[in-house]
């Protein structure tokens, strides 16, 4: 009644005297219960949908995420693809961003678009910006797109394609999703809580959080390949001696790659030793005289009771 009566019912109420114990019998306050009632079911109902569309928003990207994480865990996921496409989308990116289409030539910034390259992989040692400063842009975004493909072939026949695959799908996308993705959940629940505030300012929330939800999922795909590709020319493989069925991958040590994780090595069986059976076991001691108890008389002969007397200290 206070949130949906009105303001005329809430005067009503306090010129009669009513308290919160009086039963209601009135026909016109049975009628405004009614309809404040319908109010509240009405309010109620549109928090359930709201929620139930908020829900259905994460569940879409739920089945992104672990549509891919199964993938990747049956074999199915083709890492050199999404590999090769993610380079090809940061190369693109870079000079889009560093060489615009309706800029002069004279005001791109080829030195930053090497050096942003330089962060995914090695741009620099095969490009100077003197060889790309009297290019067009198309021709630019040719050579570095060659440079690109270069260097992960490179690195595909330094590690062998199937230990870059092992390295791509299980100690680098893996770990980089379940990462990125908890954060994201963090995210999200925050967006959720604040969003119908959005109400106030005449703006649809459910329309705000559907757009913004697509914008940060969108940026945590582009931060999963961004570090999943960097990972890529970042890991070093070391091989080890053969183990005794002459397999040289047992002995592989890998450095720690950008997602903070590391190949584990295979451990070797420590030989536990205890010194169980180097000493005799302890035996239990046995008094020679009798315990005196605390009320006695001391046996110093002090005539004082023994907790008084040598009792004290013990």
């Amino acid at each position: 009644m206070r949130l949906f009566g009105g303001e005329r019912m809430t005067n009503i109420m306090e010129k009669v005297g009513f308290t919160d114990e009086a039963p209601i019998e009135s026909g016109m306050v049975t009628k405004s219960l009614e309809r404040a009632q319908s109010k509240v079911e009405a309010h109620n109902y549109e928090i359930r949908k709201h929620v139930l569309e908020y829900d259905d928003v994460m569940n879409k990207q739920r089945e992104v995420i672990y549509g891919d994480r199964r993938a990747i865990l049956r074999g199915t996921f083709d890492s050199r693809e999404f590999m090769l496409q993610t380079l090809t989308a940061k190369v693109d990116g870079v000079v889009q961003g560093n060489a615009p289409e309706n800029a002069h030539p004279s005001d791109w910034d080829l030195d930053e678009m090497l050096n942003e390259l330089e962060l995914i992989f090695p741009v620099k040692q095969s490009v100077s910006v003197t060889d790309v400063e009297k290019k067009d842009r198309e021709e630019i975004r040719r050579i570095l797109q060659e440079k690109a493909m270069e260097a992960y072939e490179t690195k595909e026949a330094e590690v062998t394609p199937e230990i870059l695959r092992m390295v791509e799908q299980r100690y680098l996308l893996l770990p980089i999703i379940d990462r990125m993705w908890v954060d994201h959940l963090y995210v999200m629940d925050h967006l959720k809580s604040g969003i119908g505030l959005r109400g106030f300012g005449q703006i649809d929330p459910r329309v705000e959080y559907e757009k913004e939800a697509y914008e940060i999922f969108e940026d945590l795909k582009s931060n999963i390949a961004d570090e999943a590709i960097k990972g890529v020319f970042r890991v070093v493989i070391e091989q080890g001696p053969p183990d005794a069925q002459g397999n040289g991958l047992a002995g592989q040590s890998f450095e720690p790659i950008p997602s903070g994780e590391m190949i584990p090595q295979p451990s070797r069986p420590r030989e536990v030793k205890t010194n169980r059976d180097d000493e005799e076991p302890a035996k239990p001691m046995h008094r020679d005289q009798r315990k005196v108890g605390r009320n006695e008389l001391c046996p110093c002969g002090s005539g004082k009771k023994y907790k008084k007397c040598h009792g004290a200290a013990a």
